[in-house]
């Protein structure tokens, strides 16, 4: 059986977790866990790749951009986030 791209698209979720210009943690790079607080800033929403949106992302202290895929990444709390819990 022949899959189309629209049929591989459609098995992906709606949309992107993370936003442009959102802040992130890396949870993980390729298969060793990292164990630093640095953040990443989200500079681009790229495309699916084996049903994963895959992220560009920055930290402040580089001067290169990283892909990372979405379940390598999670969101860093804001302070107002944090008082809500």
């Amino acid at each position: 059986m022949i899959r189309t791209r629209a049929e591989r698209a459609a098995r992906i979720q709606a949309t992107h977790r993370f936003a442009i210009g959102q802040t992130v943690y890396l949870k993980a790079w390729f298969t060793t866990p990292l164990r630093t607080d640095e953040s990443y800033s989200v500079t681009a929403c790229l495309p699916a790749r084996d049903n994963e949106y895959q992220y560009r992302i920055r930290a402040e202290s580089e001067r290169y951009d990283r892909v990372a895929g979405e379940a390598a990444l999670e969101p860093v709390e804001t302070a107002a986030e944090k008082g809500k819990n």
